[in-house]
């Protein structure tokens, strides 16, 4: 039961924190776009990867002090993600002592 209760809070956290990952990659590459007059979609790989031109900006953004978007949050909320379905998944009902809540057990008769 604990185990399935710790998964759903992963699994939360994880949505949680993806969420928060592509709102903030979102508002730093918008803004990062109406700075230099670009026009277009914005570069989704940047949602994942830091690498090529998504390094550069970055790094450009992080020298003047900008706060700029890092991946890391998005991988971090994925693997709480994959931790939590697969704590779902996997985790039994908890121990089984052969009785039933609410219900009577035939099978488990007391010799006394």
């Amino acid at each position: 039961m604990r185990v399935k209760y710790f998964g759903r809070v992963l699994l939360g956290l994880g949505v949680i924190g993806a969420i928060v990952s592509v709102a903030w990659w979102y508002s730093f590459y918008s803004d990062v776009a109406k700075f230099v007059g670009a026009t277009g979609p914005l570069p989704t790989t940047c949602i994942y990867a830091l690498a090529g031109p998504c390094k550069m900006v970055s790094s450009v953004a992080g020298f003047v002090g900008a706060a700029a978007y890092d991946p890391i949050i998005f991988w971090v909320s994925a693997i709480l993600c994959i931790i939590g379905l697969i704590s779902q998944t996997f985790a039994g009902d908890g121990p089984s002592n052969g009785f039933r809540r609410g219900r009577r057990n035939d099978n488990h008769r007391d010799p006394w």
